[in-house]
């Protein structure tokens, strides 16, 4: 089992989304995810956690933002529950596969100033059972 954490200041991912274009949402969220920010209440915090998940992925993945890994590579999508998931594509994909990895759970969470993430990677064979 590998474990990912995150933490970033909302207003710091604030700023980069109020530049006055959408290059920075489109390079960093998938279209789903921009929706989801896009409609979402306070957009900037949820945008922040979202940014705090793909970076807890990656690093629970041992790679960062490196060997070809983008942000997009990893997509944050909610069940009907509201809890947040990572859906794997492009080179963190393939790293998974190769690897017999996946994502076992991530979890978000926020203030107003603040978002932070964890996530938890294993082996394609384990299971995750509510306790």
């Amino acid at each position: 089992m590998h474990i990912g954490i995150d933490i970033v200041e909302v207003p710091r991912i604030a700023k980069a989304l109020n530049r006055g274009d959408k290059g920075f949402l489109n390079a960093v969220y998938t279209a789903g995810e921009a929706a989801h920010i896009e409609q979402a209440h306070a957009g900037d915090v949820r945008a922040a956690g979202i940014w705090a998940a793909k970076e807890a992925v990656v690093k629970a993945f041992g790679v960062g933002f490196s060997e070809g890994v983008t942000f997009r590579d990893v997509e944050v999508r909610y069940t009907a529950t509201g809890q947040p998931q990572a859906v794997l594509s492009g080179k963190l994909a393939s790293l998974a596969v190769d690897r017999s990895l996946q994502v076992l759970s991530i979890s978000i969470s926020h203030t107003e100033n603040y978002a932070a993430a964890t996530a938890l990677v294993g082996p394609v064979s384990a299971e995750v059972r509510p306790v």
